[in-house]
């Protein structure tokens, strides 16, 4: 999971990732829990504001995409 802030001029101010598990149950299959991607998204997030200084409710837009593989 990555996060990425932005300030109003559209540069970036603070970003954070951390990388969650990921199951392989068998040959072909790859599996995701959604409470761990949940809680690294959340993670990256208050580290993400924590380092720009800024609380959530500095935030005037969120964008959400996924690697779709």
């Amino acid at each position: 999971s990555r996060a990425v802030l932005f300030d109003s001029e559209l540069t970036p101010i603070a970003s954070a990732r951390q990388e969650f598990p990921q199951y392989f149950p068998k040959p072909g299959w790859v599996e995701h829990d959604a409470m761990e991607i949940w809680e690294s998204v959340r993670h990256t997030v208050l580290q993400t504001l924590e380092a720009g200084g800024k609380a959530a409710a500095d935030v005037a837009a969120l964008g959400v995409t996924n690697q779709r593989e």
